[in-house]
């Protein structure tokens, strides 16, 4: 007589502890694996800011080192102040010098501005997070687009010059007697260290939600210039600021706001500038 053969078979506890094995091991990679993207969508922003700061300095090169406007706080004020074909705002100006659309091209159709804010663009921060209602420009905010609005623009900038390096907010053209006032690259002393552009913070909980202190931060995020008070900590709890030498470095949130004392821009004028880190090169920084 032949034999039956006899089919092995799980038993419960071992499938128990397959299981167990499985979820231990899932428990292992997932983080590694959530790192691991969280530092590509750092390096990605950074490659933004380096190709931020390398259209500054060739916008600054075709008209006569001066920087691009730094612009208003607002798009209605921009588009109202200036009124030519070309408008001289940084936001027009930098993103043709390294192939990229100007906003004032995309920014009225949704959904064109919805794929260069969160597409592959210079505009975009893969890691920059929604507003989460705490801000003080949440009304603008539109949950369905996930952009802002304001006439007729859509945005979501998570990129935006320092507004303590231009000496004024007002708007000169270039090919006028006026634009002497427009700042200079080469007027500004220590280069290597004044902030030219940073990563700007999008939700308040950007901050809060990594242990962080905001005592410091101002909650409106709906600008197209700031400086410190904006400035973001979503990548390794820090920013990359773009400087006005054209490079690009990550500096901690903890550290940027951290005052320096005695201040790096003359003994009498402390505040949040250090020797690595000027925002305001032309006097204080709070």
């Amino acid at each position: 007589m032949k034999k039956e053969t006899v089919k092995k078979r799980f038993t419960l506890i071992e499938l128990l502890v397959v299981i167990a094995i499985i979820a231990i091991l899932a428990g292992i990679l997932l983080p590694t694996l959530s790192m691991a993207r969280e530092r590509g969508r750092a390096i990605a922003s950074a490659n933004n800011c380096k190709q931020w700061g390398t259209g500054y300095m060739m916008a600054a090169d075709d008209y006569n080192e001066r920087v691009p406007w730094d612009g208003e706080d607002t798009l209605s004020d921009i588009y109202s102040t200036t009124t030519d074909d070309l408008n001289e705002v940084w936001l027009d100006i930098v993103p043709p010098y390294v192939g990229q659309a100007a906003f004032k091209d995309f920014g009225t159709d949704k959904d064109e501005a919805g794929k260069k804010f969160h597409g592959n663009s210079i505009f975009s921060d893969p890691s920059a997070r929604n507003p989460d209602g705490t801000e003080d420009d949440f009304d603008k905010w539109d949950s369905n687009t996930q952009l802002f609005t304001e006439s007729s623009y859509y945005h979501f900038f998570s990129y935006v010059p320092n507004s303590k390096v231009d000496g004024s907010s007002e708007y000169y053209p270039y090919d006028t007697e006026k634009n002497i006032q427009r700042v200079k690259l080469n007027q500004i002393k220590y280069a290597s260290a004044t902030v030219l552009l940073l990563e700007k913070r999008t939700s308040a909980s950007e901050i809060t939600g990594q242990g962080l202190d905001d005592k410091y931060a101002d909650k409106s995020v709906n600008r197209l210039k700031a400086n410190w008070k904006r400035v973001a900590a979503r990548h390794n709890k820090g920013a990359y600021l773009v400087f006005a030498d054209g490079h690009v470095s990550h500096m901690s949130y903890s550290y940027m706001l951290t005052k320096a004392d005695p201040d790096y821009i003359d003994g009498d004028k402390k505040g949040y500038n250090k020797q690595d880190i000027i925002w305001d090169p032309l006097g204080r920084a709070d």
